[in-house]
């Protein structure tokens, strides 16, 4: 189950930084090419936001009224309700 997004906000700092630091370190090299210098930077800066999100918890709070559409059949709803529902993102 993931951790929260509060829970992992240092690694995803720390990520960033890494990224950043990568990018100056191969920019200092004699023959650096900018061009993939971006796109690594580009791709690590995606890579640890993806991971961060990852660590999403997804809560939901549901309301059934007498009457609302059912999908994906095309029936109506008889009884009224409320439910809850805790996940993730994959």
């Amino acid at each position: 189950m993931p951790a929260g997004l509060d829970a992992v906000k240092e690694t995803l700092a720390a990520a960033i930084s890494d990224a950043y630091k990568k990018a100056r370190d191969e920019g200092m090299k004699g023959e650096a090419d900018p061009d993939q210098i971006i796109t690594d930077l580009a791709t690590d800066l995606s890579a640890a936001v993806h991971t961060y999100t990852l660590e999403a918890k997804v809560q939901t709070n549901d309301t059934i009224s007498s009457g609302q559409m059912d999908a994906p059949c095309s029936g109506m709803t008889v009884s009224p309700g409320s439910g809850t529902g805790e996940g993730f993102l994959e």
